[in-house]
C-alpha cells in the first residue's frame, strides 16, 4: 500500500533522503516500485543506495548487519527482531505486536519528520534483552520429546 500511492511513497522517499544525510541507506527496490516511480534512481543522493531485489539469504545478512531496518513488510519485522536489529515499521498496525511490546519495533506514519525521528531514535537503541516470544527455534525437538514422553 505504501508503494502504490504516489503521495505516500513520495513522503517515504523524502524521509529516506533525509535519513541518508545522517547514515548510509540501502534500498532494495521492488521492480513494481521502480516502474511506478522511475524518477527515484535519478534523485537518490550518493548515500542512498538503490539496489535490485536481493535473495532471501542476502536480505537476512543485510538485516543482521543493519543499524536499523525501515520496512512495511510483515516478515522483515520478525526477522529483524530475531536478528536483534531495531526496526521501524511504516504502518499503523503489525501482525507482530510482540516486537512493538518488546521495544524492538516502532510503528510510524509516512510523514517524513515522524519517520526520521523514529529511525534516529531506533538507531541509538540498545536492543532490549527480552525473552523471545516466538520460541527457542527448537519446536521439532520439543514436539518429539513430548510425544516420546507420552509413549508415542
Amino acid at each position: 500500500e505504501n508503494t502504490n500511492n504516489p503521495d505516500t511513497f513520495t513522503a517515504i522517499w523524502e524521509a529516506l533522503k533525509r535519513i541518508s544525510s545522517e547514515v548510509p541507506v540501502v534500498f532494495p527496490i521492488h521492480p513494481r516500485t521502480r516502474n511506478l516511480f522511475p524518477w527515484v534512481s535519478g534523485e537518490a543522493p550518493a548515500s542512498l543506495h538503490i539496489i535490485e531485489p536481493v535473495s532471501y539469504l542476502e536480505m537476512i545478512a543485510m538485516i543482521r548487519d543493519a543499524r536499523c531496518m525501515v520496512t512495511d513488510s510483515g516478515g522483515v519485522q520478525k526477522e529483524a527482531f530475531l536478528l536483534k536489529t531495531p526496526c521501524v515499521t511504516v504502518r499503523d498496525t503489525t501482525e507482530w505486536p510482540e516486537t512493538v511490546q518488546a521495544g524492538a519495533n516502532r510503528l510510524v506514519s509516512t510523514e517524513p519528520p515522524a519517520l526520521f525521528e523514529a529511525v534516529e531514535s531506533m538507531m541509538s537503541l540498545v536492543f532490549p534483552d527480552v525473552e523471545n516470544p516466538f520460541g527457542d527455534g527448537r519446536a521439532s525437538h520439543h514436539i518429539a520429546a513430548f510425544l516420546l514422553d507420552k509413549g508415542f
